[in-house]
Protein backbone atom coordinates (compact mmCIF):
# COMPACT_ATOMS: atom_id res chain seq x y z
CA UNK A 1 0.00 0.00 0.00
CA UNK A 2 2.74 2.48 0.75
CA UNK A 3 4.44 1.93 -2.58
CA UNK A 4 1.04 2.27 -4.42
CA UNK A 5 1.11 5.43 -2.43
CA UNK A 6 4.61 6.55 -3.54
CA UNK A 7 3.97 6.15 -7.22
CA UNK A 8 0.37 8.11 -6.89
CA UNK A 9 2.28 10.94 -5.36
CA UNK A 10 4.80 10.71 -8.00
CA UNK A 11 2.27 10.47 -11.03
CA UNK A 12 0.21 14.19 -9.28
CA UNK A 13 3.22 15.65 -8.84
CA UNK A 14 4.36 15.47 -11.90
CA UNK A 15 7.53 13.08 -11.80
CA UNK A 16 8.75 10.52 -14.38
CA UNK A 17 10.68 8.04 -12.92
CA UNK A 18 11.21 6.57 -9.39
CA UNK A 19 14.51 5.35 -8.61
CA UNK A 20 15.00 3.00 -5.82
CA UNK A 21 18.07 1.63 -3.76
CA UNK A 22 17.90 -1.71 -2.38
CA UNK A 23 20.93 -4.36 -1.58
CA UNK A 24 21.35 -7.99 -3.01
CA UNK A 25 20.66 -9.24 0.46
CA UNK A 26 16.83 -8.21 0.62
CA UNK A 27 15.68 -10.96 -2.04
CA UNK A 28 11.86 -10.12 -1.33
CA UNK A 29 11.96 -6.16 -1.97
CA UNK A 30 13.84 -7.15 -5.19
CA UNK A 31 10.81 -9.70 -6.14
CA UNK A 32 9.11 -7.22 -5.28
CA UNK A 33 9.99 -4.07 -7.04
CA UNK A 34 11.00 -6.33 -9.89
CA UNK A 35 6.73 -7.70 -9.67
CA UNK A 36 5.91 -4.27 -9.91
CA UNK A 37 6.96 -3.14 -13.07
CA UNK A 38 10.14 -1.88 -11.33
CA UNK A 39 13.99 -2.54 -14.07
CA UNK A 40 17.16 -3.09 -12.52
CA UNK A 41 19.32 -0.42 -13.74
CA UNK A 42 22.34 -0.15 -12.10
CA UNK A 43 24.85 -2.95 -9.48
CA UNK A 44 27.07 -1.02 -7.90
CA UNK A 45 29.40 -3.49 -5.84
CA UNK A 46 31.41 -0.95 -3.64
CA UNK A 47 28.75 1.02 -3.03
CA UNK A 48 28.92 0.33 0.60
CA UNK A 49 33.21 -0.60 0.57
CA UNK A 50 33.96 1.79 3.16
CA UNK A 51 31.92 0.23 5.59
CA UNK A 52 33.68 -2.67 6.79
CA UNK A 53 30.25 -3.87 8.62
CA UNK A 54 28.39 -3.61 5.00
CA UNK A 55 31.18 -4.96 2.62
CA UNK A 56 28.87 -8.12 1.38
CA UNK A 57 26.41 -6.13 0.67
CA UNK A 58 25.91 -4.71 -3.23
CA UNK A 59 23.75 -1.91 -4.34
CA UNK A 60 21.29 -2.21 -6.37
CA UNK A 61 19.35 0.66 -8.22
CA UNK A 62 16.06 0.49 -9.77
CA UNK A 63 13.98 2.00 -11.49
CA UNK A 64 10.07 2.36 -12.37
CA UNK A 65 9.20 4.91 -15.08
CA UNK A 66 6.05 6.20 -14.19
Amino acid sequence: MLFSMAVEWSKINGLKQMKIECQNNNVQACRFYHKHGAILGKIDEYAYYKDIDIRDEVQLIWYLDI
